[in-house]
């Protein structure tokens, strides 16, 4: 069985002394029109699983289409670590229109979790 420790979008993160930094998790984007492409940021995930050979992938998709569909990553899960931790960086995101967007989580190619960011667009007068 898997369980999902956390699940987020952020900023950036990185590993340090064995402990996850998770810097600026959101869960909006914003731009002045589109199509636009957000340049970078980070999808932590930490979960729960049976030892064990197993693999792991994600798919991001608006309403209409897939925009991205993650490689899929091997790993071993030692029955002494059955926590498992991956920070994946995605770069140059194409985000073709205002919306939502889904982030799904799979493990051994079986939905184990999703989170989400919506996309819209900046006011001028926001910045006023």
């Amino acid at each position: 069985m898997n369980k999902i420790n956390f699940f987020v979008v952020a900023d950036n993160a990185e590993v340090r002394g064995g402990k996850i930094y998770i810097e600026g998790i959101f869960d909006s984007i914003n731009s002045n029109n589109y199509p636009a492409k957000h340049r970078s940021f980070i999808i932590a995930i930490n979960f729960e699983i049976v030892p064990g050979r197993h693999s792991h992938s994600f798919i991001i998709k608006n309403d209409v289409q897939d925009i991205i569909k993650s490689p899929t990553f091997d790993f071993d899960v030692l029955p002494n670590s059955t926590r498992h931790q991956f920070l994946h960086r995605v770069n140059d995101l194409p985000i073709p229109k205002e919306g939502k967007y889904i982030v799904e989580a799979y493990v051994d190619d079986k939905l184990i979790g999703e989170t989400y960011f919506i996309a819209k667009t900046t006011s001028q007068s926001n910045y006023a």
